[in-house]
């Protein structure tokens, strides 16, 4: 038997009794800290470019495009609303699997959570919702993790696994029966994509990606909810996910284990940078030095990060000191450090396209050096402990080692954080939001699990 199965069995039977208090306030913290991403995202230029597409299809007015108000089939607001959860790379991301999830799950929860109200003329109540969020991301980490190998990441990025989880969340939402729910995952295995070049490239198509595969599982939904029907030996099949995509790497007890128990949306990092997280150790151990040492940029005279391969061959290649594009500057460890020297933060003002020509910055970027660590590729950590050094021009140096950074799992961010970031990101939304709807989304995600019908928060989020 196929060990989706497993999965689709569990899934079913999850209830809200079955989730620890933790794991509750955890999907809380996911579900307002992934809405401030978009947010912020929506005012993005390449946010409006995807709009003014979609809303040029036109369709049935099913579910919101956050923010902007407008209304479109479910999967059209999914591709939208997770696009624009990834533009400014302030989405959380899982810290073993490297897998940006809660972008793909929350906004095409409530794109998923509206297509009920409207089509299926079912309303979802804030317990159903927490557990499909749960059930979701831990699909969606489970099923990449199991098939990864040791050490750096393949190519495939963790949004290719979107439309399998995003599949199993929205057919526990919708309560399908356990052959629909099968059905629905292989309709979203028939539309897994996804790879890790823009991120190399720096290309617009990291945040696309994001919304390509939440857009495929929600249509993964609507259909096998319509009755039709996907491949069912999905992961071990002759063509399935694990032989074909992943060289035959498959490990079971990373797959299933802890079912029930271990829920691994608690191992997600909440991001304070906009940025990759891979840059996060760095900019934070340059910006403590800087700080304890009042260090004068313009006496510096080399920065040096020593990281893994994976994160080397993604920020640290020479193309990206002088980054040519604002995507560009957020897969960069010279662009972010040197930005945490000259400015002392490292913020949405940082990523504009003025931003990024700043000479007093792009000098300092010139003196920062990024070498792969055979020693840390050893650790076989996503994201190793990360070293910083700065050299003066008078030869002094000042040195830390970051194992982590404030978000992280051994550092977890507070419902106060989450606060703040939100109330930060509504300074950069596409159309301004008043202070009642602010205050009535941060009261009802709080009280989440007593909602009876979570579609009310994205009426004061449009």
């Amino acid at each position: 038997m196929d060990p989706i199965n497993t999965l689709i069995d569990y899934g079913l039977k999850l209830s809200y009794d079955m989730l620890p208090q933790h794991v509750v306030e955890t999907v809380k913290g996911r579900v307002i800290d992934t809405l401030a991403a978009v947010i912020a995202g929506s005012s993005a230029q390449e946010s409006r470019k995807l709009l003014n597409v979609v809303t040029s299809w036109g369709g049935k007015e099913e579910s919101t495009i956050l923010v902007h108000g407008n209304r479109v089939p479910a999967p059209q607001a999914a591709f939208c609303n997770c696009t624009m959860a990834r533009v400014w790379e302030l989405d959380d991301v899982h810290e073993f699997a490297g897998t940006h999830a809660s972008a793909s799950i929350v906004p095409a929860a409530f794109a998923l959570a509206e297509y009920s109200k409207v089509s299926r003329g079912k309303m979802i109540d804030g317990k159903t919702f927490i557990v499909a969020i749960a059930l979701g991301a831990d699909t969606n980490y489970r099923v990449r993790m199991a098939g990864r190998e040791d050490g750096p990441e393949m190519g495939w990025v963790g949004e290719a696994y979107a439309p399998l989880a995003v599949a199993m969340m929205g057919a526990r939402m919708f309560g399908l029966s356990q052959t629909a729910t099968a059905n629905a995952l292989g309709i979203g295995y028939a539309q897994c994509a996804g790879n890790a070049q823009a991120n190399v490239d720096g290309a617009f198509t990291v945040a696309l990606q994001q919304g390509f595969g939440a857009k495929a599982g929600v249509l993964a939904v609507v259909l096998a909810d319509e009755g039709l029907t996907g491949a069912k030996d999905i992961l071990l099949g002759k063509y399935g996910l694990y032989p074909l995509y992943l060289r035959g790497n498959f490990h079971p007890d990373v797959l299933t284990g802890g079912l029930g128990t271990q829920f691994e949306i608690t191992n997600a990092t909440t991001k304070f940078y906009p940025c990759c997280q891979g840059n996060h150790a760095a900019i934070y151990g340059a910006g403590q030095l800087s700080e304890e040492h009042a260090v004068n940029p313009d006496e510096i005279d080399e920065v040096t990060i020593r990281t893994n391969t994976f994160f080397a061959t993604i920020l640290g290649t020479p193309d990206k000191v002088r980054p040519q594009t604002i995507h560009d500057a957020q897969f960069s460890y010279y662009y972010t450090v040197a930005s945490m020297l000259v400015k002392k933060r490292v913020g949405l003002e940082e990523f504009t396209e003025d931003a990024i020509t700043d000479p007093r910055v792009l000098k300092v970027a010139e003196r920062v050096k990024v070498f792969a660590d055979e020693e840390k590729d050893k650790m076989r950590q996503l994201i190793p402990p990360m070293d910083v050094e700065i050299v003066m021009k008078d030869g002094t140096r000042y040195r830390k080692t970051v194992p982590f950074v404030k978000g992280h799992p051994n550092n977890r961010a507070t419902w106060e954080d989450y606060m703040r970031k939100f109330d930060s990101c509504t300074r950069f939304s596409a159309k301004p939001l008043s202070q009642r709807a602010v205050d009535e989304v941060k009261q009802m995600i709080q009280g989440l699990d007593t909602m009876d019908d979570v579609t009310r928060i994205v009426s004061n989020l449009s």
